[in-house]
């Protein structure tokens, strides 16, 4: 078993959380508190239970294909071992809101870093908006990634990516990377946080999806291990 220090790069569910603008809100309470059995209204073991209700797509999550085109795979049908393994972090931190990575960006960040892309390799974009998470503009106004870039890396072999801004989309009407969640077989993360606190290029990464019978996603808990150097 590998060893090392676990990050959570996952947001925080409760209510009032924010969520994109299309989305229901989330509310996380207390559903039977300990009080209630006191009061006589259970008959059964005391205990407290909570309830639920949220998006699919609140929060830290992974998108399915069936996300963008029906009759694709949703999230339950997805591909566990794509969910975990090999990543790397890049950092486009000093991108102002609203900019986008382009597929030279992406290259000359790569070449700097001494990284190559590989079949099933995690690639998980630093853009540093998720210090605006409380603020519009990060569900207004993110960085996004350019469809070549995206193209480029499933060309590459790239079956998950994931981002600390809400969407990977600059243009939130056409949504061309969201598009193409339905073209070609991937997934995408949204809602990352502490990318920033990972620290080294390559870490192995868990992000798991609930089993939601056909949902168009699901949110994860998104963890990075960084391995302890051999003694």
């Amino acid at each position: 078993m590998k060893q090392g220090t676990l990050i959570d790069l996952t947001r925080e569910h409760h209510t009032r959380m924010p969520v994109y603008r299309v989305l229901p809100r989330t509310f996380l309470d207390r559903y039977v508190n300990f009080e209630d059995y006191e009061g006589g209204k259970s008959p059964i073991w005391p205990g407290s239970s909570d309830i639920w209700m949220t998006s699919t797509h609140a929060g830290t999550h992974i998108d399915a294909p069936a996300h963008m085109k029906p009759g694709i795979q949703t999230i339950d049908k997805c591909d566990l071992d794509l969910m975990y393994g090999d990543a790397i972090r890049v950092d486009f931190s000093h991108l102002s809101p609203g900019d986008e990575i382009s597929l030279s960006m992406l290259r000359e960040k790569l070449v700097e870093r001494s990284l190559a892309l590989e079949p099933r390799l995690i690639v998980l974009f630093h853009t540093g908006m998720s210090a605006l998470w409380e603020q519009p503009v990060y569900m207004e106004n993110p960085v996004g990634i350019s469809p070549e870039a995206v193209t480029w890396m499933l060309d590459q072999g790239v079956m998950v990516y994931g981002m600390d801004t809400s969407t990977p989309d600059v243009d939130s009407l056409a949504m061309p990377n969201h598009q193409l969640l339905g073209k070609r077989p991937h997934h995408h993360i949204e809602n990352l946080v502490n990318l920033d606190r990972i620290p080294v290029d390559r870490f192995t990464f868990f992000g798991f999806p609930l089993r939601l019978r056909n949902a168009t996603a699901s949110p994860i808990r998104a963890l990075a291990l960084i391995e302890e150097a051999p003694a």
